[in-house]
Formats: C-alpha cells, sequence, structure tokens
C-alpha cells in the first residue's frame, strides 16, 4: 500500500500523540522512589492544572500533586468536577512556591498524571527486548518489507516507505500471536516502539533476525508465529527459554532466544532468570527449598541487627515490621509497603535502607550464604539439576529452541539443545563435582561458582539482585547468569 502524501499529512499528527501515549512508563504510588529518594509527587495535564486553579482561584499560582492512599484523605476537602473523570487516584493538591500541603484533593484517573514531579521521565527497561522478540517474527511473517539498513528502517517507523505507513494506517491482526493463540495488533506493535528508546536500532535487529531464522529453517514451511514471552503454545514447557515459537507444517514446534549482541561480546546462553524461591521450588525438593529459605531469613537478621540501637526510628520501626516480613511468602514485590515505611524511618534518622544501611547489607550477606551453600556438592548437584531444566526445558511437547544473537547489520544462530557435554555436567552426581569454589568479594552484586567434573572445569558466574519497579520490595532476589563455561 502506498501513502498519498496528503493524507499522511493529516494522520501524522494522530501517529506522534499516539507516539507520546506510549512513549512513559509511569507508576503512580505514595512510595514511588527514584534512585532511592521517595518521590510521590506528580506533574497532571494542563485541563486539571486549570481545574484546580479555576477553582482554588489562584491564577498564578503553581502547584503540584501529591499521590495519597485511600484513607488519608481524612480532613481533607475534595474537590469535584467533571474535568477530574473517573478513577481511583487520590491527589492531595500542594503549594509548590512553599512547599506545603493544601487542605484540597481531588480523585482522578492514572492517565491524568503525565510525570513525576522534578525527574525526567523514566522508559520501559523491557521495551528493547520486546521489540527485537516480536519484530523477529513480524518480518518474518511480512518478509517482503524492508528495514535491514538505518534508513530502511527510520522510513518503516515513520511510514514514509514505499511499502506502508504500516503502523499509521493498518489496522488489526499484524499475523503473530501470542502463546494462548490470541491476537497481537498493529496498535500494540505501535506502541511498544513508541516506548522504546533505540526503536531504529531494534527494528534493525529484528528484521535481521527474520532473514537469519529464515535461513535456519530452509524449505520448512511455518503455520504459526507465536510470541512467548510468558505463555508457551500447545503442551511445551514453560520453562522452554525461547522468546519466538514457530508451529510448522509438520505440526512440529522450534524456539529461538533472542540476544542482542553487544560489540565484541561473546555469543552466551542464559541458564536461568528467576527469583531465587521460584528457582528452588522447581524442582520441589523441600529440603532444599527450607535451605534457601533459611538463608533469606538470616541475611534478614544480620541486615536487622546491623543497624546501631542509637538509631531509634529505624530500630522501633524493624521491631515493628519485621515479625510481618519474616512470615511473609518468599516473592520479588509483596512487601512494598512495609519497605516503604522501613525506607521512611530510616530516612528520619539519616539512614538509607535500599541502599548502604539495610538493603546492601541484606544482599551481601545473602550472597555470601548462597555461595558457601553451593560449597557443598549435594546441595551444587541440585543447582545445576535445576539449570538444567531451565536451560533445556525437559518434559512436555517437544521444541528444540537456538539461541537468535541479534545485530543491526546480520545476525547469527546458536544451536543450544544439542548441547550434549553441558547436558552431561548439568545432570552431574554429586560425587563428580570436584574442587567447588565460591568467589565473592563481599560488596558487589555478582559472584561465581568455579568446580571441576572430569577434565571439565566449569565457570558459572551469578547475579543476586533486585529489579522490582522503584527498587527493593521482597526478600526473594532476582538470580541469573550470563551462561555456563566449560574448558
Amino acid at each position: 500500500m502506498i501513502v498519498i502524501p496528503t493524507i499522511q499529512k493529516k494522520l501524522e499528527p494522530l501517529r506522534m500523540l499516539r507516539f507520546k501515549e506510549y512513549l512513559r512508563e509511569l507508576t503512580v504510588s505514595p512510595d514511588y522512589r527514584q534512585r532511592n529518594v521517595f518521590n510521590p509527587f506528580y506533574d497532571m495535564s494542563d485541563k486539571i492544572n486549570k481545574e484546580v486553579t479555576k477553582q482554588l482561584k489562584q491564577k498564578d499560582k503553581i502547584w503540584k500533586f501529591k499521590n495519597i492512599y485511600k484513607g488519608n484523605e481524612t480532613g481533607l476537602i475534595q474537590l469535584k468536577s467533571s474535568v477530574f473523570g473517573r478513577g481511583g487516584y487520590y491527589f492531595q493538591i500542594v503549594d509548590s512556591d512553599k512547599d506545603v500541603d493544601t487542605k484540597y484533593y481531588f480523585i482522578t484517573s492514572k492517565a491524568n498524571a503525565i510525570g513525576h514531579f522534578g525527574m525526567k521521565q523514566r522508559k520501559d527497561s523491557t521495551a528493547s527486548s520486546n521489540i527485537n522478540e516480536l519484530l523477529s517474527l513480524y518480518f518474518l511473517a511480512h518478509s517482503d518489507e524492508k528495514a535491514g539498513t538505518e534508513s530502511e528502517a527510520k522510513e518503516w517507523w515513520e511510514g514514509t516507505s514505499s511499502k506502508a505507513s504500516t503502523l499509521l494506517t493498518q489496522t488489526g491482526s499484524i499475523g503473530v500471536v501470542k502463546g494462548d493463540s490470541s491476537s497481537l495488533t498493529y496498535s500494540l506493535l505501535s506502541g511498544l516502539l513508541g516506548k522504546d528508546t533505540t526503536a531504529i536500532r531494534d527494528i534493525q535487529i529484528g528484521w535481521h533476525n527474520a532473514r537469519e531464522v529464515e535461513k535456519d529453517l530452509g524449505t520448512r514451511k511455518i503455520l504459526s508465529y507465536h510470541w512467548v514471552p510468558r505463555t508457551k503454545p500447545g503442551k511445551i514447557n514453560r520453562s522452554n527459554p525461547s522468546d519466538i515459537i514457530l508451529k510448522l507444517s509438520d505440526e512440529t514446534y522450534i524456539g529461538y532466544s533472542n540476544k542482542a549482541k553487544a560489540a565484541g561480546g561473546k555469543d552466551s546462553t542464559p541458564k536461568f532468570n528467576t527469583n531465587v524461591d521460584a528457582f528452588y521450588r522447581k524442582n520441589d525438593d523441600t529440603t532444599q527449598v527450607s535451605s534457601i529459605r533459611s538463608i533469606m531469613d538470616d541475611s534478614w537478621n544480620v541486615a536487622k541487627n546491623s543497624v546501631s540501637t542509637e538509631h531509634e526510628k529505624a530500630i522501633s520501626a524493624l521491631i515493628d515490621i519485621s515479625p510481618t516480613v519474616l512470615s511473609a511468602d518468599y516473592t520479588e514485590s509483596n512487601l512494598k509497603k512495609e519497605f516503604a515505611t522501613l525506607g521512611r524511618a530510616f530516612n528520619d534518622d539519616g539512614l538509607n535502607f535500599f541502599a548502604d544501611d539495610f538493603y546492601y547489607q541484606y544482599r551481601n550477606n545473602f550472597i555470601t550464604k548462597f555461595a558457601k551453600h553451593l560449597e557443598n556438592s549435594d546441595n551444587l548437584a541440585y543447582f545445576l539439576e535445576t539449570v538444567s531444566g531451565y536451560t533445556f526445558a525437559t518434559g512436555g511437547e517437544p521444541c528444540p529452541y537456538k539461541l537468535l544473537i541479534g545485530s543491526p547489520t546480520g545476525s547469527t544462530i546458536k544451536d543450544v539443545s544439542s548441547d550434549d557435554t553441558l547436558k552431561s555436567i548439568l545432570l552431574s552426581a554429586s560425587k563428580n563435582l570436584k574442587n567447588i569454589i565460591g568467589t565473592y568479594d563481599g560488596t558487589k552484586q555478582s559472584f561465581k561458582m568455579t568446580f571441576d567434573v572430569g577434565d571439565k572445569s566449569v565457570t558459572i558466574p551469578i547475579t543476586a539482585r533486585t529489579r522490582a519497579t522503584g527498587g527493593w520490595s521482597g526478600r526473594s532476589l532476582y538470580i541469573e547468569t550470563p551462561g555456563v563455561k566449560v574448558t
């Protein structure tokens, strides 16, 4: 389809509006933090600002708006207007000049909050990988579209190529489905591109990925294209590392794990990336699960005991909240409110709960104990068996996968599923694991395990960290590795 220039010009404001709408990734919470600084204040849309100014009759006043929990508005006066619309977010009005709360508040939707007050807007951290994966499939399904060079990618995104203004004019399905076979739309694709701060590069990567997959498939035909960041199609093991899965004409599946290739970097296959409690529950060994949970509990208590009694507010909050923390489920994000309360108490004492004065203590103690735990051959054998389950996704409907390493100038494919040497190492009996050493400097978020199996030396670098929006908000840290090195 060729877009007539006059039509394209009329539609351009619509495209830019859509782009701006999807550009931001905004968290609205009374407990929101950025760089460990609490910032519950928000900029609001022009219509909200005008309505507030109109009702409070202070024309030259500059306002900021503090998000508060429902129930905290007691004693305040609610401003009401159809301009505020419907929503469930409560905002107290604050005098920016004097930096004091007023006695007024209103209720509106998240959509009317346009940014964090005084802070640069955060972009979606997963947008680049989403586009890498989704466009690998899109350009397979639409193999006649050009986006391999930077100029072609710009034309495709901006809608000036001879093929389309596809995202601008098309509606409906893009010919790609999720794991549950529900369709993905042009609107969703456009939105994801709008969030991606490196969109042009990632469009190129997606195009080159598609061309490499075509070469890998040869004469085999594709029945359906599945984007699977979560659900997998059919009865494929949910731990299968594939980001994209193709159903072929013979009713079989093949998957690809998409990774961008860093300049000069080596290709490596991730073996796991999940929270540590979920990792240990994968194989349902209650002794191992109990051990890792005990390490988390012990690390909390060590961090708690590291806080000096002279910090009365921090200590008081820890005494009140620690029982709740230690009785809560082991997840990454179920303690946001409790941690926010602790964060404020620590701030009052001149401490930083989310960094040096507690989180780092917790994390570093956890890693120290975790590395020591893995120096036991039985514990390491269980760990490696679990890694094998994540890597090769045994069980369920077969779906061999390969590593798809993308770049803006050309992509490559590495066979992973047939790595029998790695499989045998990961499934080694504990008696065959020798010279096990956990190396950690006690200060950073990464450590490494080294050991020998027969004549092979193995190194596994491991990172344990928080990845929750706004910072640490649960005991169960996220663990990952860039690969298992065998020499």
